[in-house]
């Protein structure tokens, strides 16, 4: 990872008093390669388990406000290009508590050759297996289309997954 400026906004009496809680961090023009290999993908090393902590896990974490700006990720599985996402924006909270994390994503936009997203939004939630996705609206350069649904799912195939679809503004 290569980055070209890193702020960073805490209170330190709340990090005593309720645990790792960053304000804000933001990130401009960073760069970041996500790779994998035969020994599987580069991140994994810094990635806490109850394995590699004495069965504790990483202690949870929380980002307010977590701010990219001109960023750039690259996705190699194998030394084959997957992904090549240029001009990366994004404003989302992050939080890690056991077990889950969360992204909650106020916008995001990016570049990439194969398509340019020009605003995603939305909440991720990955827990025990399972993935919770809502409120999600996604707009590309190849369509105006915009949309908003609701999907939740575990370890079973997609075709055994309950798929809830909502007009925008339809409570669940």
């Amino acid at each position: 990872m290569a980055i070209d400026k890193l702020f960073v906004a805490y209170e330190p009496i709340t990090m005593i008093r309720e645990g790792l809680i960053l304000r804000s961090l933001r990130l401009e023009g960073p760069t970041v390669l996500l790779q994998r290999d035969n020994a599987g993908w580069n991140f994994n090393r810094f990635v806490k388990t109850r394995k590699n902590t004495g069965g504790k896990g990483a202690p949870p974490l929380t980002i307010e406000t977590l701010s990219v700006s001109n960023g750039h990720v690259i996705v190699k599985d194998r030394g084959a290009l997957v992904e090549d996402i240029t001009s990366l924006n994004s404003t989302l909270r992050f939080a890690y508590h056991k077990p889950g994390i969360e992204f909650d994503i106020a916008q995001l936009s990016g570049r990439s050759p194969d398509v340019n997203i020009n605003k995603l939004a939305g909440n991720l939630r990955f827990e025990g297996g399972g993935t919770q996705v809502g409120d999600l609206s996604v707009e590309t350069d190849r369509s105006n289309f915009v949309t908003s649904f609701g999907w939740t799912g575990g370890t079973e195939p997609l075709d055994d997954e309950r798929i809830t679809r909502r007009a925008p503004g339809e409570r669940p």
